[in-house]
C-alpha cells in the first residue's frame, strides 16, 4: 500500500508539473517575450537592409514592428500575426493582426516595420483606425529643403502607406504591401 501511495504520488507531481510547464509557455508574459525576440530580429534585419534606419526611429514619434513569420499563432488562428509598438517615449504596445479573405488565399509570410510621423499616426494604428492608401501615392523626393527626418526618409526610401505613415517590408516577399495592409485588422493585445 505504501508503495502505490509512493507510485501515486510521483505520477501527481510529474503531471502537476508538466501541467505547470504547458501553461507557462502559454502565459501573456511568455507571449510577450516571444513576440519581443521576434520583434528585435526584424528590427536587425531592417538595421541591416537600411544603414539609416536606426536614426530614423530615433527621430520619429513612434514605430512598429509586426510579422506572422515566426510560424506562432498566439490566436490559435493560422491567419494571425502579431507585432509590438513604441513611442518615442519607450512605451510598447503589444499586438494582434487579424487578416482577411487575401492573406488566408495567399498564405503570405511577412515582416513589416512601420514608422510614424507624429502621435496622432502612431495612436491611429494601434487602434485600427489607420486609413491605408490602397497604392503607392506619393514618393519622398530631396529638393534640398528637407530636414535631417525628411533626408532619412528620402534615403532609407519606405513606402508611404497613410498620411505620416511609411513601411519597410524586411522580408522577401513578392506580395502587394497595399493589398496585404488593407485587409487587415490591428489590435492591442489582451
Amino acid at each position: 500500500m505504501k508503495k502505490f501511495f509512493a507510485v501515486f504520488t510521483v505520477l501527481l507531481c510529474l503531471l502537476t508539473a508538466t501541467t505547470a510547464l504547458a501553461a507557462s509557455r502559454n502565459s501573456p508574459m511568455s507571449q510577450q517575450r516571444d513576440i519581443s525576440v521576434s520583434s528585435s530580429r526584424t528590427l536587425e534585419k531592417l538595421y541591416a537592409q537600411k544603414k539609416d534606419a536606426r536614426e530614423l526611429l530615433s527621430l520619429s514619434y513612434g514605430y512598429a514592428t509586426i510579422s506572422n513569420s515566426g510560424g506562432k499563432s498566439f490566436t490559435g488562428e493560422s491567419n494571425s500575426g502579431h507585432g509590438i509598438a513604441y513611442d518615442y517615449n519607450g512605451k510598447k504596445i503589444f499586438l494582434t493582426i487579424r487578416h482577411g479573405k487575401y492573406q488566408r488565399a495567399e498564405k503570405i509570410n511577412y515582416e513589416l516595420v512601420f514608422v510614424f510621423y507624429s502621435k496622432k499616426n502612431w495612436e491611429n494604428f494601434i487602434a485600427n483606425q489607420t486609413k491605408f492608401f490602397t497604392k503607392e501615392t506619393s514618393v519622398i523626393m530631396d529638393d534640398g529643403n528637407l530636414s535631417r527626418y525628411g533626408k532619412l526618409l528620402w534615403q532609407t526610401n519606405p513606402k508611404v502607406v497613410a498620411d505620416g505613415v511609411y513601411a519597410f517590408k524586411v522580408d522577401k516577399g513578392s506580395y502587394d504591401i497595399f493589398t496585404l495592409l488593407n485587409d487587415m485588422k490591428i489590435y492591442k493585445m489582451k
